[in-house]
């Protein structure tokens, strides 16, 4: 059975195996920034299988951010449903917020993740350590 719960830091932690992140790693301050917002954290079996929410960088800006196991690469349609749900809660919850993502290019489930959330993928884009990460905006 899947449990919800609030955010805490400590969940960005318990998901050890993770898949490449929604948000880049590569973001100064990104896991003390996940307090400064809103999130949820979601649990099978005792175990944090994912986290992620909105990060507050501004009155009327938003970073959304994710971190999810391997392990739900196991029941992917599963996940992605409980993943979209949560998003269209948090959009809901700051409708007049500006929020966007970076994901990696090339990072195909993220991409899909990504627009089933309502999220679209624009020109803009940042390189880090070799790799380039396009930025998805709600629009």
């Amino acid at each position: 059975m899947i449990l919800t719960r609030p955010y805490k830091v400590e969940d960005w932690f318990a998901v050890d195996d993770p898949i490449e992140p929604f948000a880049s790693v590569a973001q100064d301050g990104l896991i003390e920034a996940t307090t400064r917002g809103i999130g949820g954290s979601v649990m099978e079996d005792g175990k944090v299988m994912a986290c992620g929410g909105v990060a507050f960088l501004t009155d009327t800006t938003g970073v959304a951010w994710m971190r999810m196991s391997r392990l739900c690469k196991g029941k992917p349609f599963r996940w992605a449903r409980s993943i979209k749900v949560a998003f269209k809660l948090a959009l809901e919850t700051l409708d007049d917020m500006d929020i966007y993502t970076y994901i990696i290019d090339g990072f195909c489930a993220g991409d899909r993740i990504a627009r089933s959330c309502g999220l679209k993928m624009t020109d803009e884009y940042e390189e880090h350590n070799g790799n380039r990460y396009y930025k998805y905006v709600v629009k």
